[in-house]
């Protein structure tokens, strides 16, 4: 009973990340048009991310049940760590826009 409480909690402070992930990437668009882009980049990661987070939740409820999660053969939790890659690159890429380069 401790384990699904612990993963209740995982999960409603992932779905609180995504709504306000979802907010940042809407409202991206009262910046300039040469932020507009970069920040939907950084918010697209966090949010890859964040959905990792919650694929790798539900992943854990139900190898507590003792329920192995594959999908065509291939643990699910490799999607995890793709999407914690891509997201992680989105914000790398985002991000580098913002740095500035002396000539």
């Amino acid at each position: 009973m401790t384990s699904i409480f612990y993963l209740s909690l995982i999960i409603l402070a992932v779905l609180i990340g995504t709504a306000s992930i979802m907010y940042f990437y809407f409202s991206a668009d009262i910046f300039a048009d040469i932020l507009k882009r970069p920040l939907k980049m950084i918010s697209g990661g966090m949010l890859a991310i964040n959905l990792g987070i919650f694929l790798i939740a539900y992943i854990t409820l139900e190898s507590n049940k003792g329920v192995q999660v594959d999908f065509v053969g291939i643990p699910l939790s490799t999607a995890f760590y793709i999407l914690y890659f891509v997201g992680a690159f989105m914000i790398i890429f985002g991000s580098r826009k913002f740095s500035r380069r002396d000539q």
